[in-house]
């Protein structure tokens, strides 16, 4: 799949840093529930076959929200990361774009491709001239 410069445009690493946050959040939560789940009142005062079966299945619940932790954690910091590339990714952009204007060119954000915006100032330059006899 090919990045066109329109489609970088798009991009929002704010909106991607929002997406870190609730993952970051949903970790939490679940890292909290977790951590109820030991320290049940009721469960203390639980006796018998139904008792061991509860305490299981709390303990299979329980080592699921912390993987479930654990993985949402892993992604907030990931998207965390991606957002702060999309970020130095825009910013190195903005400044090719600044270049180019400043030296004569256009940059089509659709396709890439670089045009002067004055073809007959970029024949009567220096540099071209030099780039031409090289």
């Amino acid at each position: 799949m090919t990045v066109s410069l329109s489609d970088v445009d798009k991009w929002s690493p704010w909106a991607i840093h929002e997406v870190a946050d609730a993952m970051a959040g949903r970790g939490s939560s679940a890292e909290q529930v977790m951590a109820g789940l030991a320290i049940l009142p009721i469960v203390a005062s639980w006796t018998g076959q139904a008792s061991d079966s509860a305490r299981v299945s709390l303990d299979r619940l329980s080592s699921q929200l912390g993987s479930h932790s654990e993985l949402m954690q892993a992604a907030a910091a990931a998207c965390g990361k991606l957002a702060d590339d999309v970020e130095g990714l825009k910013a190195t952009v903005a400044a090719i774009d600044r270049d180019a204007r400043v030296e004569g060119f256009t940059i089509n954000r659709a396709t890439g491709e670089v045009a002067p915006t004055d073809p007959d100032r970029l024949a009567s330059s220096m540099a071209y001239q030099q780039q031409m006899a090289d």
